[in-house]
Parts: C-alpha cells; sequence; structure tokens
C-alpha cells in the first residue's frame, strides 16, 4: 500500500503468465499437433525440435513415427540419387510423387558426411572367391543382398543372406557381361540396356531352386518418341503393373519412362529440378520417409 497525501493507492503485483499463454501453441491439442506434423515433408519436422520440449517429445516419440511412417507407406514416392564428380564428390537426393511425378514439387536434400564413432568391422568369409565390376550396386529383397561378380572370368549373381550372413551363388540365364540387375515387384530381374525399343528380362522365381523366367517387351514407336542414341535402365516395377525406365545418364530435360504392360502402352514423364551436371544418377522405387533420429 501506498499513502500519498491524504489518498491511498493499492498497487497489486499481476500473476505471472502461464506457458499456454505466452505460446499459444502450446494449448493445440495433441492430435492436432500431431496432424499438422504429418502434412510437413521430413525435412521440415526436424526444425520443431527447437520450438520447445512439447514439440520436441512429439516429433521424438515413437507414436508418431509410426504414425508419420504409415501415411508415407501409402503415399511412395520416387527417389532420385545424383553424384556430382568434380573436385568435392558430393552426392544429392532429390524425391516426387510415384503417382504424378510431372506435377509434384521435388525435395532437395544434400548429404554431409558427420565425424561417427568408430566403428568395429566383422571379418565375414565367402567360399566363393570373387571380384564385383566397378561401381556395382547391390539390391536387397526378403532379407538377401543381390549383386553381380566375376566369379573367374564368369559373370555370376552373388546372394548374400543378412540373417545367415552366408554367401551364395546363382547362375546367370545368359552369358553376357552387359547384364543389370533390378526390382520386378518383389522380385530380382536381370535385365539388359534398353536402346532401341526392345528390353529382354529374366525374373527369379526362386531363389531356392533357382528358376527363371524370360519376358521379353517391345516397347512401339521407339525412336520416333524417345531417340536411339538413349540408354535406359529398368529401375523396377510399380504396384499397378508399370515398368520404369530411367536413362543411364542424366539428360536435359530429364525424364521417366513408364511402360504399362497390359495396355501396351508408354508414356514420357519429364521430371523438373534435376541438375544437368550431375553425372551419375540412381532411381529407387517406393521410397518413404520416416522422422526417426538417429542417436550420436
Amino acid at each position: 500500500m501506498i499513502r500519498l497525501g491524504s489518498k491511498e493507492k493499492r498497487c497489486y503485483s499481476s500473476p505471472p503468465l502461464t506457458r499456454s499463454q505466452t505460446y499459444p501453441l502450446e494449448r493445440i491439442p495433441l492430435e492436432m499437433k500431431e496432424e499438422i506434423l504429418m502434412k510437413l515433408k521430413g525435412k521440415c519436422i526436424s526444425k520443431f525440435i527447437s520450438i520447445s520440449k512439447s514439440w520436441s517429445s512429439i516429433v521424438r516419440s515413437k507414436r508418431f513415427t509410426n504414425l508419420y511412417l504409415n501415411r508415407s507407406m501409402a503415399q511412395p514416392r520416387i527417389l532420385f540419387s545424383l553424384t556430382d564428380l568434380g573436385d568435392n564428390e558430393m552426392q544429392l537426393f532429390y524425391s516426387c510423387s510415384q503417382e504424378d511425378p510431372s506435377f509434384d514439387h521435388q525435395t532437395e536434400h544434400q548429404v554431409f558426411t558427420l565425424g561417427a564413432r568408430r566403428k568395429k568391422w566383422r571379418k565375414i568369409e565367402c567360399k566363393h572367391p570373387h571380384y564385383t565390376p566397378r561401381r556395382s550396386q547391390g539390391i536387397c529383397s526378403n532379407g538377401v543382398v543381390y549383386y553381380l561378380a566375376f566369379i573367374q572370368l564368369v559373370l555370376s549373381l552373388i546372394c548374400f543372406d543378412v540373417r545367415s550372413e552366408k554367401f551364395s551363388v546363382i547362375e546367370l540365364p545368359r552369358d553376357e557381361n552387359d547384364q543389370y540387375l533390378s526390382h520386378y515387384s518383389e522380385k530380382i530381374a536381370v535385365a539388359n540396356l534398353l536402346v532401341t525399343g526392345t528390353i529382354d528380362l529374366w525374373i527369379l522365381e526362386d531363389a531356392n531352386k533357382p528358376h527363371w523366367s524370360q519376358v521379353s517387351i517391345l516397347i512401339p514407336s521407339w525412336t520416333d518418341s524417345y531417340g536411339q542414341f538413349e540408354f535406359f535402365k529398368l529401375r523396377g516395377r510399380l504396384g499397378t503393373g508399370e515398368l520404369v525406365f530411367a536413362p543411364v545418364f542424366v539428360t536435359n530435360p530429364f525424364f521417366l519412362l513408364c511402360y504399362d504392360l497390359k495396355e501396351s502402352k508408354a508414356k514420357k514423364i519429364k521430371i523438373e529440378g534435376i541438375r544437368t551436371h550431375l553425372t551419375r544418377i540412381n532411381v529407387y522405387l517406393d521410397h518413404v520417409e520416416s522422422p526417426m533420429f538417429l542417436k550420436l
């Protein structure tokens, strides 16, 4: 109480504001916060960690990780991995909608290698001496890693079971060195480069026997629509049954070729945002994003 002459005035200090009053975002229900985050790209979600502890706990929770992953699996994307072979080798990733790649905004991610803890390596013995061609890449299916390698001078399919940690060898259906591996739905396929509109596929139906089935595909009007000097590789098969082809080298403009097996029709899809100076490219179908944070 303050006395001023004959008058008295009473002053009371107001109570401190609560966090919900200071930060209106804190009053949003949990379900609504999760729904907001679910609509964001994976690249943007990490920024919410620094907003507050409550937002950080949501993003890092197992519940939200599963919710986001389930939604991503229902909306798979196409992932492009490009490597700049300049003085400072750099790897970039682009992704776009798998349902309609031409009308989606691509997201770009640049990969930086952070200092990691020293890991212990364990050597696994292989009873099949082999060597892999330069820049050879493997693919994984049902817990088995497949890659092409030479045993002496014969190109063969090497299989490594991640669970049993055992190697095995499968003889290829033909004796040629211009073959490459590709996904064919959940199966493994061996294919040749698509140059003239005709592609031969050998699909590994059963890896235990093993058994190959052959499919020959002729894409009509190939030279008129896509150019006879373009080299394409089969990148996989969508759930709709369409085969997806992409150029071996980055082209300007860059485009994909989708071929419908049922209708025997092909369509050309232009992809915006691919940098033309990046020479090496890989394409992966059915890519899903997950906001899982790794502990360093």
